[in-house]
């Protein structure tokens, strides 16, 4: 038997740490060399083998915190600074899709089973035993969210919607943008190691995974257990490593610049030193999705997603 840890800096000091040998409790527990973890909202599961006496998946972490307000007696320009520097452990407002951002979707306007169209476009053919579709089953914000599911054995496989080439979003050049996203993390079973994306930011080659063309939100499992990590594309990770929450939304925000990482979970910002040679890339288009190079079977569910040079905030609560 085998127990898990899971450590998360929330940037206040804050961790927390499960210790190994027969945890047993209401969010996680383990049995032999399988790590069962369950949430609200539904009871979701994750499971991870790969034989061996490792556990190979992160404790369940419904944590995150709430929203840390600016003390009252800031003026307004500094509050603001802080709000959109990456350094700084200060809560954006939080909004929903509004029209001053470069781009938002709440996934409302698209009929229950089809692919997002519109703004959006399928970059590659989905692989064997993936789908990606509007559905009413889950939803943050109004009634729809899009909903990811894969079923990937041997060499994994890919299933993304992306922005269209010249998307108003992207019209004027930069280098620095936020995105800002609702997760909910559904079933999640793995077999061994894993490799996978879940958002891409970057220039038109980003798809591609390959260096230089952006950044990604990815789980990674080197090492073990999965947690989620920041990347520059490609295998250029931040050192901070945040276990998923299963079975629950949560928002996440995220700054992409050169020499600049910025990371909010549910408004609080994740302690994430920039790696040496972080790199600069024009940014023209953002991907959502699973991509991943390992089996894994998994379903989760992506709403009120944004993008802009400025930091958003999470939408309002349910």
């Amino acid at each position: 038997m085998c127990g898990c840890v899971s450590t998360l800096d929330d940037g206040r000091g804050a961790s927390a740490t499960t210790g190994a040998g027969g945890v047993s409790s209401s969010t996680s527990s383990t049995t032999g060399n399988t790590s069962q973890a369950t949430g609200g909202a539904g009871g979701a599961s994750a499971t991870t083998g790969g034989g061996g006496s490792a556990c190979r998946f992160a404790c369940v972490d419904g944590g995150g915190g709430s929203p840390v307000p600016p003390p009252p007696d800031i003026p307004d320009a500094a509050r603001d600074a802080a709000a959109n520097d990456a350094s700084g452990d200060t809560s954006a407002p939080g909004v929903g899709c509004t029209p001053d951002l470069r781009l938002c979707d709440d996934f409302e306007s698209y009929a229950d089973g089809m692919v997002p169209g519109g703004k959006w476009q399928t970059p590659k053919a989905p692989s064997s035993g993936a789908s990606i579709v509007v559905d009413s089953t889950k939803a943050y914000s109004g009634t729809k969210a899009i909903h990811v599911k894969v079923a990937f054995a041997g060499n994994g496989g890919s299933v993304d919607i992306a922005t269209k080439p010249g998307d108003p979003a992207f019209a004027a050049p930069t280098d620095t943008m936020y995105a800002r996203f609702m997760l909910f993390q559904g079933t999640f079973t793995v077999p061994g190691e894993l490799h996978a994306r879940i958002l891409r930011l970057g220039n038109m080659n980003a798809p591609s995974g390959s260096n230089g063309t952006g950044y990604s939100f990815a789980l990674h499992s080197y090492p073990t257990p999965v947690a989620l990590q920041v990347e520059s594309m490609n295998d250029l990770y931040v050192s901070t490593r945040v276990p998923p929450a299963l079975g629950q939304w949560v928002c996440w925000e995220l700054q992409f610049g050169p020499g600049v990482v910025g990371w909010w979970k549910d408004g609080v910002k994740v302690n994430s030193p920039t790696p040496g040679g972080w790199p600069s890339v024009m940014l023209q288009m953002l991907e959502v999705g699973f991509d991943t190079f390992t089996p894994v079977t998994t379903e989760f569910w992506i709403d009120d997603i944004a993008v802009d040079t400025k930091r958003i905030g999470c939408p309002p609560p349910k």
